[in-house]
């Protein structure tokens, strides 16, 4: 097993950035947002402090999906 660094989990969205770079989509994007729920055992959503606020505030009160 090799050492886990900060850039281990990010091959799937750098390769994602690229290819929309390239078609164009990229400058089309105003907002992204990952729900990547793997690992949390109770699959809740909590607060980050690293996100946009206004950006969370929209996402935690759409209704699901």
């Amino acid at each position: 097993m090799r050492t886990w660094t900060a850039t281990d989990s990010l091959y799937g969205t750098r390769h994602l950035a690229e290819v929309w770079e390239k078609d164009g989509t990229l400058k089309k994007i105003k907002a992204f947002l990952l729900a990547d729920m793997i690992g949390d055992a109770d699959l809740d959503i909590q607060r980050d402090s690293n996100s946009t606020p206004w950006l969370e505030d929209l996402a935690l009160e759409a209704p699901p999906a």
